[in-house]
């Protein structure tokens, strides 16, 4: 593998809290192609690492590299015109605005103009089931349809790398499957490389290609589904050590 494979990249990444270590020097590559899945029992750190990657928060020690660009110092809003896209686990709609309102705006936001970014949200919601729903307003969607909605707005930035920050959670397994589905189309049409964050361990056996395990802020084992459920680690992580022994 050559640096030209990876397309996003931490580098002994630590975020301490005080005396909490929330990140605990961790190395990661997202590579071109592959969807990655990051998890890990809670408090692991997942989400903080995921706020450093997208420019919410800075470090204590440690780099993100964008295409071999070191950007740890740009902000969120300079990171998403450059091709880094986040959703969020608790969705974050402008709930009185239109459904194609709220995707226009992020198109708006990647240098569209106002007519093209219409017609780009438009495109964007049919591929993600809510064509139908234009004109409603987001604070009508149920929690499926605006999960929908925020994949929709990340879209519309074009990244480059998707941060998926738990995007089934609170789902019934119909929604997820959709939304499992609407992943695989994005992989096949669009050249965009996802991180997913997800506790729902069938879904990553389904979906990811490779597996990032975080224990306390640190990285514990990584590598793909079938070998990373089979770790003892992994299994104590998750179930404790009476488990990892059985």
């Amino acid at each position: 593998m050559t640096e030209a494979d990876v397309v996003l990249r931490a580098v002994g990444v630590h975020v301490a809290f005080g005396g909490l270590r929330a990140v605990d020097n961790v190395d990661l590559e997202v590579r071109r192609g592959e969807l990655l899945a990051i998890v890990g029992p809670n408090g692991a750190g997942k989400t903080t690492l995921f706020n450093v990657l997208a420019g919410a928060l800075r470090p204590t020690k440690g780099s993100v590299l964008l295409d071999g660009e070191d950007i740890t110092r740009q902000p969120s809003h300079r990171r998403a015109k450059a091709g880094i896209s986040r959703t969020f686990q608790h969705v974050r709609p402008f709930l009185d605005e239109t459904v194609l309102r709220n995707v226009a705006v992020a198109a708006l936001a990647n240098g569209h103009r106002r007519a093209a970014a219409d017609t780009r949200a438009a495109e964007l919601l049919e591929r993600v089931g809510l064509g139908g729903r234009l004109g409603k307003r987001a604070g009508e969607l149920g929690l499926g349809e605006r999960k929908r909605l925020e994949l929709a707005r990340a879209l519309a930035l074009e990244p480059k790398v998707l941060l998926l920050d738990e995007v089934m959670a609170g789902l019934n397994p119909v929604e997820v499957q959709r939304i499992g589905e609407l992943l695989q189309e994005i992989r096949r049409v669009t050249s965009v490389n996802i991180v997913l964050i997800e506790h729902l361990l069938k879904v990553v056996h389904t979906l990811a290609d490779r597996v990032v395990v975080l224990d306390a802020g640190a990285v514990l084992v990584e590598g793909t589904p079938a070998a990373v459920f089979r770790d003892e680690r992994v299994i104590e992580a998750y179930l404790g050590r009476k488990y990892a022994a059985s």
